[in-house]
């Protein structure tokens, strides 16, 4: 066990593997469900599985698991998303477009409004798992577009890595206006070190995914090739041998340990930063309070002596 968090009335347990909290409380798990919802940072999912297919409590965030979608039929949710569709609808007022219609409440539900880093990298992830997913021995297959999809995303993964990282450490958060994934490597790489700890560090795992990043950056250093038929002095981009025969599916399943590896360290970062808050809100409240600043605890201390 590494820490606890107070969560309202509930104490979550966050443990190194498999799951990050265990509450044995339907209610403590919505209102983690409800918390990420009005951080909109949407990276605590639980999960409802039956108790005996997990032979362990049955509400539990996941370690790796980081999606939009929380509870499929939680009404903290709908709460939520109703009261951002009305915001979203006074916001746009009168405006109208031939593209871009008004959506009912349900069209918002599968809108991703926020321009955040991690909500941008969830996008383009999902993006690319839906056409790997679609991808069929056609002629032409969406292969550059669907390398493109998966190369944007690492990107996104690292720059938010990098944004939240240096902000748990109090750094001013300036994230590379580049391109270039093996320059935000080295950014990235001791902030998801310092956020996993030696407990759960393995050097193997990030030498893999230092390896994946790298096969993409090789294929595309510029995130141009994959976009372009030419650079921009009118010269055709040379594509490397091995795009001219690959096995989509072992692409993806590298591509995903990619992006559950940034994933995760996201979320220990997320966790951290709210451990930091909250201990930050308890030395506030005792500062406030004469009575938890030590003025009944010294006669506990007088007893203690007698």
């Amino acid at each position: 066990m590494l820490d606890r968090i107070r969560a309202g009335e509930y104490e979550w347990e966050l443990r190194l593997a498999p799951a990050i909290g265990v509450s044995a409380s339907e209610e403590a798990a919505a209102e983690m469900s409800r918390a990420a919802l009005v951080r909109k940072d949407f990276l605590l999912h639980v999960q409802r599985t039956p108790a005996e297919q997990l032979k362990i409590d049955p509400h539990r965030i996941q370690r790796r698991t980081i999606t939009k979608q929380l509870l499929a039929n939680d009404v903290g949710q709908r709460i939520e998303s109703a009261r951002q569709y009305e915001e979203a609808l006074a916001a746009r007022g009168g405006a109208r477009s031939v593209l871009f219609a008004e959506g009912n409440l349900d069209d918002w539900g599968q809108v991703a409004a926020e321009s955040t880093w991690a909500a941008l990298a969830f996008d383009f992830h999902r993006a690319a798992t839906i056409v790997g997913d679609s991808h069929r021995p056609e002629s032409p297959a969406p292969t550059l577009a669907l390398l493109q999809l998966c190369r944007h995303s690492l990107e996104l993964e690292l720059k938010t890595i990098i944004d939240a990282g240096r902000r748990l450490a109090g750094i001013t958060p300036n994230v590379h206006a580049t391109h270039k994934l093996m320059l935000l490597w080295p950014d990235a790489l001791p902030l998801i070190k310092a956020s996993w700890g030696p407990e759960v560090w393995s050097d193997d795992e990030a030498e893999r995914v230092k390896a994946i990043v790298q096969a993409f950056e090789e294929i595309d250093s510029t995130a141009m090739t994959t976009r372009y038929p030419l650079d921009l002095v009118g010269n055709m981009y040379e594509r490397p041998a091995t795009l001219l025969n690959f096995s989509v599916k072992k692409m993806m399943a590298e591509y995903e340990t990619a992006v559950q590896f940034f994933g995760s360290a996201h979320l220990w970062i997320e966790v951290r930063r709210r451990i930091q808050e909250m201990e930050k809100e308890d030395a506030e409240r005792q500062a406030r309070s004469p009575a938890l600043n030590g003025e009944e605890g010294d006669e506990d201390d007088e007893d203690d002596l007698e």
